[in-house]
């Protein structure tokens, strides 16, 4: 299911990239505009994609999680080092 697993990270990371350019091009607060733009986000990739793409009966092999805690880290720290930067 890899083009499914692409497709839910490309859409995370535009839905985590979106708040900060609104806040940055409206020059408003980040805070609250990513707090919305994120709990919508999550409510979208939780309702819609992961029931779409990720079947609830299918039974998944467990694996090491250094794969995704990687790429979850590749996002998130320059994520974090801009907003501490730029605050």
């Amino acid at each position: 299911m890899k083009k499914e697993a692409k497709t839910v990270l490309n859409t995370s990371i535009f839905l985590t990239v979106l708040p900060f350019l609104v806040a940055w091009l409206m020059e408003k607060d980040v805070s609250t505009y990513t707090f919305l733009a994120n709990l919508i986000g999550g409510l979208v990739l939780s309702e819609f994609y992961f029931g779409l793409y990720i079947p609830k009966e299918q039974i998944f092999e467990s694996k090491k999680i250094w794969k995704p805690l990687l790429i979850s880290l590749i996002i998130t720290i320059p994520l974090l080092a801009s907003a501490i930067y730029f605050a």
